[in-house]
């Protein structure tokens, strides 16, 4: 039986702001029929979206271009009105339009500044090298502010109106973890277009844009990829025909570690499976412009597609994908007979097979168990016998054999001077020293939307989840009713390594996790030490020794 597990409308090269008068006003009828086709596909059942991803050119200027001399630019005012009515007539809400830039997302006006030009010209041209500049905060502050008014614009939007709130700079290019109906996913906002320029005084940008390592690197290092992890690539310039300089190294990077790759710009939807580096398929999707410009004697061309990753009882995934294309004798939107090849029977999709499988559906329903590894993700490593009602946990079947564990740190706000003395004694496995864990501190109380799902995304990915016991923390609702059952729900299913941590003097027995062993391992909370130094150095060795049995047995 075939299951939906994600979907998407596939959205690109828009333009608002394009053209003259009459470019802008068929722009607006254009757009109307795309939010109209969208609308009567989803009401039809065809497909039911969960997202709507946006691979750039959301704006024609960057929001320089004013419409009259005695108006202000609305390019992004009127994308948001846009996207956000399509997504409200699909029933999906803000937060699940995801989008990266193009290169009419950037102001060229800004490279009128000798610096800013300077910085292009050299990167374009290979004299400085991209990730090296991007690592200087000058630089990077200087490549962002070419692109302020779109990144004013997408910190409104997915992901980051689901993340806390970051400087400009650091939202140039994005990762976001998620899970929808079982399947773990990553969305990677690849920016291709950070060296994007005007080709009156820089030339073609074809073969002089730039992706750089940082990119595509901390896409899937931070943290790795696990091995059920379906992950979709989204980027402006498609990565062939030499629109990138080190298209190359990216793309083989890409079609090794990810399974998808959505992209735009070339205003021809396309859709290609071919066989990945590694070995298996990987899926190629090039949406139309959903306002294409119009040539000399040949009619503009618009288009968009619907796609859906599914799977059957078997555990093995393919991509479904919907081309949608406008017909200038109709004046409608119908399927791309250009990328359907089983349209004469009637079937307005197309089916591509990905490399990626998941573990078999049981007769029940319910995927089959995954059975458990032979040896503790935390071993006894004290003189005497462990006591009768501490078990020793099992591995994480998803622990990365390389880069930092995730660590999520549950705590109740009374306890935050001790979470910073743990912080301190952690810093050292931390990503900046050792690079054994990446830690995160849950705000278990009080806290508000955005920080939640920010929550209960780490929560989702962690491999190791401390748990900072204390009265304070049984206590706590958030604590205790919703991270501790989070947690040993991911301890049933083998997913992640759960370490109570003894703070204060408390009764435990009852809780889900009381017959965990706990740190310090003699059982006495941290506060009851003579010195807190030394309780919390325990504490760190015994996460260290969880830690680096994870990594052994990944």
């Amino acid at each position: 039986m075939a299951t939906t597990l994600f979907s998407w409308i596939h959205l690109s090269d828009i333009h608002f702001g394009h053209g003259s008068a009459g470019d802008r006003w068929d722009q607006r009828r254009v757009l109307h029929l795309v939010r109209t086709d969208i609308a009567a596909m989803v009401g039809r059942g065809t497909v039911k979206p969960d997202a709507i991803l946006v691979t750039g050119d959301v704006a024609f200027s960057g929001n320089a271009r004013k419409p009259a001399p005695d108006q202000e630019p609305r390019e992004y005012a009127d994308a948001t009105v846009w996207l956000k009515g399509i997504a409200g007539d699909v029933g999906i809400a803000p937060q699940d339009i995801f989008v990266v830039p193009g290169n009419h997302d950037v102001n060229r006006k800004v490279d009128d500044d000798d610096d800013v030009a300077r910085l292009i010209r050299d990167l374009r041209e290979g004299v400085a090298l991209l990730d090296s500049e991007l690592a200087k905060p000058k630089m990077r502050a200087r490549l962002a502010s070419r692109m302020s008014a779109y990144l004013e614009f997408a910190a409104q939007l997915a992901p980051a109106c689901r993340l806390p709130p970051a400087a400009p700079e650091e939202r140039l290019f994005w990762t976001y973890r998620m899970e929808q109906s079982g399947l773990r996913l990553r969305l990677v906002g690849l920016n291709t277009a950070l060296l994007a320029a005007d080709e009156r005084t820089f030339g073609e940008d074809r073969g002089r844009l730039r992706v750089g390592v940082e990119q595509v690197t901390r896409a899937v290092l931070d943290p790795p990829v696990a091995r059920d992890e379906l992950v979709i690539a989204l980027s402006h310039h498609p990565l062939r025909a030499g629109w990138v300089a080190d298209e190359r190294d990216v793309d083989t990077w890409i079609r090794s570690q990810m399974h998808i790759h959505l992209s735009g710009h070339v205003h021809q939807a396309d859709t290609e499976m071919s066989r990945a580096g590694s070995g298996g398929e990987f899926v190629r999707v090039t949406a139309g412009a959903a306002h294409g410009e119009r040539e000399p004697n040949v009619p503009a061309a618009h288009g968009y597609s619907f796609a859906s990753v599914m799977r059957d009882d078997a555990g093995k995934l393919w991509l479904r994908v919907w081309p949608r294309r406008w017909s200038p004798t109709k004046a409608a939107f119908q399927p791309d007979a250009d990328n359907l090849s089983g349209l004469d029977e009637g079937r307005i999709y197309e089916d591509h097979a990905l490399r990626l499988r998941l573990a078999p559906v049981a007769p029940d329903g319910a995927p089959e168990p995954t059975p458990p590894p032979a040896q503790p993700a935390r071993p006894d490593t004290s003189s005497a016998p462990a006591a009768a009602n501490v078990t020793a946990e099992p591995s994480p079947a998803r622990s990365p054999a390389t880069g930092p564990l995730q660590v999520f740190i549950s705590y109740a706000p009374e306890d935050a001077k001790h979470l910073a003395e743990l912080e301190k004694h952690l810093k050292m496995l931390g990503p900046r020293r050792m690079g054994l864990i990446d830690s995160w501190s849950a705000r278990s109380v009080g806290v508000g939307g955005e920080e939640k799902l920010e929550r209960d995304r780490r929560l989702k990915s962690a491999h190791v989840i401390l748990l900072l016991v204390s009265p304070d923390f049984l206590n706590s609702d958030e604590c205790y009713d919703v991270e501790v059952q989070a947690a040993m729900a991911a301890h049933e299913r083998k997913e992640a390594c759960i370490v109570p941590v003894l703070l204060r003097e408390v009764s435990y027995e009852g809780t889900p996790f009381a017959k965990l062993r706990p740190t310090p391992e003699n059982r006495k909370p941290v506060t009851e030490w003579t010195s807190m130094d030394a309780a919390f150095t325990e504490v760190a060795k015994d996460i260290r020794r969880a830690v680096e049995s994870l990594r052994q047995q990944a």
